[in-house]
């Protein structure tokens, strides 16, 4: 029997023009030569295993110039029929607004367009869980992109605002997930304790990535689909930690999309919003 195919659409982006020619976190150096091929292969794997899993994905066109699309968790905002566009906060990543506005125009989407002086990074610094949401504050996006975004879904009910005082976490996709409704994995090495006080006590259960977890593995950067988790890589224990709570743990080698500070759930830019 074909997989049940989820009610809401992933979009996600090839990488044809990967690469790491400047450096806007602390992972990217562009003396470090990126594997194409490789990289090519890792993010086939993972489209392909979402494929499998029964995610209604849909793809937009690379844009040469843009290295970054491949990460396209970072487009914009994707409710229903109206797509929020990224502002982002380095001129080196702005050329990416311009495509992705025409991008989702295309496939039929209003777009709408972020204030003056606001910043928001798409899903990079906020994660949604059905109606709820937990807000990053960190060096890419600020309080006006979050008002903005505020508006654009005011359904979404912020549960915890962290601060993100690490420049290796850079977007606090790289510091928290939502594995189900009443579960949040989070990386207490790139948040202040009142971060992690405010997650620990925003859901019912919480785990603690392993600075193994982290730092070899992005272990929080990571794609939940049911009860499956794919993700770079992962400890014994953080395989029996999720086990327990019925989840399928797969790896999925992200070495070559590392290098541009993104791994798994960088890939893609999940629709949010009322199933």
């Amino acid at each position: 029997m074909p997989p049940r195919r989820a009610t809401h659409r992933y979009f996600a982006c090839p990488p044809t023009f990967y690469d790491v020619t400047y450096a806007i976190n602390p992972w990217m150096d562009p003396s470090v030569p990126v594997d194409r091929d490789l990289a090519w292969r890792q993010w086939t794997r993972v489209v392909a295993r979402m494929d499998e899993l029964g995610a209604r994905l849909h793809f937009i066109a690379p844009k040469a110039g843009c290295p970054d699309m491949v990460f396209l968790g970072d487009a914009g905002i994707l409710c229903g029929s109206r797509f929020l566009c990224s502002r982002f906060r380095f001129p080196e990543r702005e050329p990416e607004s311009a495509h992705y506005l025409e991008s989702f125009l295309t496939v039929g989407q209003e777009v709408i367009t972020l204030p003056e002086g606001a910043v928001l990074e798409g899903l990079g610094d906020v994660c949604v869980q059905g109606e709820r949401a937990i807000l990053g504050y960190g060096p890419r996006s600020n309080a006006a992109g979050f008002a903005a975004l505020g508006r654009f879904a005011p359904f979404l009910r912020v549960i915890a605002e962290v601060e993100l005082p690490d420049p290796r976490f850079y977007h606090l996709a790289t510091a928290v997930v939502f594995l189900d409704d009443d579960t949040v994995m989070y990386a207490p090495q790139g948040l202040t304790p009142a971060g992690v006080a405010a997650i620990r006590a925003a859901v019912p259960r919480t785990i603690a990535a392993s600075d193994h977890d982290v730092f070899a593995h992005q272990a929080c950067n990571c794609i939940v689909l049911g009860k499956h988790v794919l993700i770079d890589g992962y400890s014994q224990q953080l395989q029996a930690e999720l086990g327990e709570l019925g989840f399928t743990v797969e790896a999925f080698p992200a070495s070559e999309l590392k290098k541009g500070g993104g791994s798994v759930r960088c890939l893609v830019l999940p629709e949010i919003g009322p199933s």
